[in-house]
């Protein structure tokens, strides 16, 4: 049985507070401006990949828990690059195939043409070019040479997600790694040099999907204050880890239900990371209690306070192997005989054989883009209350203009850099 291998790959706390240095509630975020003609399907587009972004967790995070008995793992994923991804297949799937996908997806929203064109036109948005910001995202599909691929589904893709339709030799092992992985390499400007680490030559496709995201702090951590510090893994474990420190104003909430606290970092241009950090013990709680609802509850109820915050540094490489979790998802007929992707291709019956994930996420004093350090913070006369991230927390990158996450992760060990679940 011929085969479709698809891959994805890319780069990329209870806490008392002094009301002294805090001012709730903060004012109303600026409504962002959408394009007029897609605004509906953008808005709901946006609402499905939360959805799905916060499904996915949960599921990975549930697994990934019972890993290594009590010591749960550090996750990181981009639901942006998975949907995005997903989307593309979806114009080639066929009957209960496609179906599935779709309901994975949260998609059912609207009419299709409207999906795709709505998560296209995201895409370019994120993909402008900024000073301080940098989102790549990118698709490309290598396609065997003997298997020739409906006009529609090419036209498709690329009017959608710009994605290129490269011809190769799956046969040619060592040649064809090296095509993708170069190909990936140049579009990603040499941050991620290897997709793939081997082809099985019956393979007849291989779908690649990227995100590179690249941004730098509005107020840099200071490098001569990062410390070591303890951070407590869990009720046996601690570790040292460089502690970053900033003085500064930042959007705080604290859930009082949930028990946790959520300090927002901006970056220079529109977008921020939300920490989330719970109790000791709280986590699991605090993860099976997000939705759409409280996220965005939690966002509009922030107040500006006054802190010296305290973030471990931390750079970690994460691989997914989504092909069980999207088939406990419901999408379990792409990975079987009854896959139906007669939309790409009708000279051979394809199914999906492979969905691998990879991220890598930096953050430093600088943000996630190496750059020389410009200075920092404010100066207060009093001094502020200390904030420290020093327990197991979770972490969402949310462009701000758009409110779509682009990453999502769990942090439960900053020392851990590599990461399989």
């Amino acid at each position: 049985m011929k085969v479709l291998q698809y891959l994805i790959w890319f780069i990329p706390m209870v806490i008392a507070l002094d009301q002294r240095f805090c001012n709730f509630p903060r004012e109303e975020p600026k409504k962002t401006e959408e394009g007029e003609q897609l605004k509906e399907a953008q808005s709901a587009i946006i609402t499905a990949n939360t959805e799905f972004a916060l499904k996915l967790f949960k599921h990975v995070a549930s697994k990934s828990s019972l890993v290594k008995g009590s010591q749960i793992q550090n996750i990181v994923f981009s639901p942006l690059s998975i949907s995005t991804a997903l989307s593309t297949l979806v114009l080639g799937a066929r009957s209960t195939t496609h179906q599935e996908i779709l309901d994975v997806l949260n998609q059912n929203l609207t009419q299709e043409a409207e999906v795709h064109g709505a998560l296209g036109h995201l895409q370019q948005i994120l993909s402008q070019p900024q000073n301080d910001l940098q989102i790549n995202i990118g698709n490309a599909i290598f396609v065997d040479k003997k298997m020739e691929i409906l006009e529609s589904f090419r036209n498709e893709t690329k009017h959608y997600y710009q994605a290129e339709i490269v011809k190769t030799d799956f046969t040619e092992g060592p040649q064809v790694k090296g095509q993708i992985n170069d190909h990936v390499k140049t579009k990603t400007d040499g941050k991620i040099p290897e997709v793939i680490k081997n082809v099985d030559p019956d393979t007849l496709m291989v779908l690649v999907n990227f995100v590179l995201f690249k941004g730098e702090w509005k107020l840099p951590f200071a490098p001569p204050l990062t410390t070591n510090d303890k951070f407590i893994v869990d009720k046996d474990t601690a570790v040292n880890v460089p502690m970053m420190s900033n003085p500064g104003v930042y959007n705080i909430h604290q859930d009082k239900t949930l028990l946790c606290t959520v300090i927002e970092i901006p970056y220079k241009s529109e977008a921020s990371m939300l920490l989330i950090v719970p109790e000791h013990g709280k986590i699991n709680d605090v993860e099976e209690a997000l939705s759409v609802d409280v996220i965005s509850g939690w966002r509009k109820s922030m107040g500006k306070c006054k802190i010296n915050l305290h973030l471990p540094k931390f750079s970690i490489t994460s691989s997914l192997d989504l092909k069980t979790v999207l088939s406990d998802l419901g999408m379990a007929t792409a990975f079987s005989v009854q896959a139906n992707f007669s939309g790409i291709s009708q000279d051979v019956q394809l199914r999906v054989s492979q969905v691998v994930h990879k991220v890598i996420l930096n953050v430093d004093d600088r943000g996630t883009k190496g750059s020389p350090f410009s200075g920092y913070g404010m100066t207060f006369f009093s001094a502020p209350p200390n904030v420290k991230v020093n327990k197991p927390f979770l972490v969402l990158i949310i462009d701000d203009e758009t409110d779509i996450i682009l990453f999502m992760g769990r942090i439960t060990n900053p020392l851990k850099k590599n990461v399989e679940v």
